[in-house]
């Protein structure tokens, strides 16, 4: 039994998720084999999903931006204008070199065309979708016929699963091969910190692109003078200070959340989800057009998991920030996320789905 997973160039989340779903299927057939595709990060997807066949290329999907993080739509338009050449030479080649009983994706459309080009079950895991996404643009940065196309491809996959935070729109639009899953996490391997007990534990993490560097090293100047708090940072911000601790070189940043009282980082899915997990409460910024980042904003204060400021606001007085949410609405957090009732058991419950449809 083999099995292909193609993973998108964009963001470190979806190898997280990915690894977290090959653990559990290999549990269930432990001489599956599977090819892993992806190109800008594949060094970590070897680390984090290891004994698999791995294959470098790019899977099409980008997501142009300026150096301050947001949409650079010139670049968006140039690339997105030959796409669906490029996606049609792609899918030809897959088919010509591909063979494998099932195929896997969060989330490249081609690789669910592929799958019923082939005649092979397909399986989609995502928290959005690229056609959702750039089709919140306006004015709108991809053709129209271009968003039909990912959608007709999404829609021909066997399943897609959706977890907690996915945008009602995606899944009422592919509510014919919709299947709504717990979080996906992985199994937790919490890692000890050293750590001064009278002072809270505060950890920094970047984005997978890492578009909030150059502002975290100007915020850890400043934190670097809190010494009523311990900071965790994911780079070495080039001067030492006994609050400031950087996390070694190849150490996964996730698995040290357990042990913080509080993560502040950007609101991306796979931060939301491994804190919701280790029930460490947020202090998170958004990202300026970025429509995922809005969602997963608007589901987080609804229930009362996370608090909110911008990264500017941040750097400019991350000391009065700091001091307001300890002494203000943090107890109220640290309880929401002791009481919550979020399952994070998403990981499983695909590999089994996909275990049903596809093992003997």
């Amino acid at each position: 039994m083999q099995g292909k997973l193609y993973i998108t160039d964009e963001g470190f989340g979806p190898i997280v998720r990915q690894s977290a779903i090959i653990e559990e299927l290999k549990l269930i057939k432990p001489e599956l084999k599977m090819i892993l595709q992806t190109q800008k990060h594949l060094s970590q997807a070897k680390t984090m999903i290891p004994d698999l066949v791995y294959r470098e290329k790019f899977n099409n999907i980008l997501w142009h931006k300026l150096p301050d993080g947001t949409p650079n739509a010139e670049g968006i338009r140039s690339y997105y204008k030959t796409y669906q050449k490029l996606s049609d030479e792609y899918i030809q080649e897959e088919i010509n070199e591909c063979n494998v009983d099932f195929i896997l994706s969060d989330f490249v459309f081609e690789a669910f065309e592929i799958a019923q080009k082939l005649k092979k079950p397909a399986f989609g895991v995502a928290h959005f979708t690229w056609d959702w996404f750039f089709n919140k643009f306006y004015p709108p940065v991809i053709s129209q016929d271009l968003i039909m196309k990912w959608m007709r491809m999404a829609e021909s996959a066997d399943m897609l699963f959706f977890p907690p935070f996915t945008p009602k729109e995606i899944t009422n639009h592919y509510r014919n091969n919709a299947v709504q899953v717990p979080l996906v996490v992985r199994k937790h391997r919490k890692e000890i910190v050293a750590n001064t007990p009278e002072r809270k534990s505060v950890m920094l993490i970047d984005s997978g692109s890492a578009v909030n560097d150059i502002a975290i090293r100007e915020l850890a100047v400043k934190l670097s003078h809190l010494e009523e708090y311990n900071f965790y940072l994911p780079k070495d911000p080039g001067f030492t200070a006994e609050n400031i601790h950087v996390f070694q070189e190849g150490t996964f940043l996730l698995d040290h959340i357990g042990y913080m009282d509080l993560v502040v980082g950007r609101a991306g899915f796979n931060t939301i989800s491994e804190c919701i997990s280790c029930r460490t409460p947020m202090l998170l910024f958004g990202e300026a057009l970025n429509p995922e980042m809005q969602e997963n904003i608007m589901f987080i204060k609804q229930l009362g998991l996370g608090s909110f400021t911008s990264l500017q606001l941040l750097v400019h007085n991350p000391g009065k920030i700091l001091d307001q949410l300890f002494n203000g609405e943090y107890d109220v957090l640290k309880q929401n996320m002791l009481e919550h009732d979020i399952a994070t058991n998403g990981a499983e419950i695909i590999a089994n789905h996909i275990a049903e449809y596809v093992f003997e």
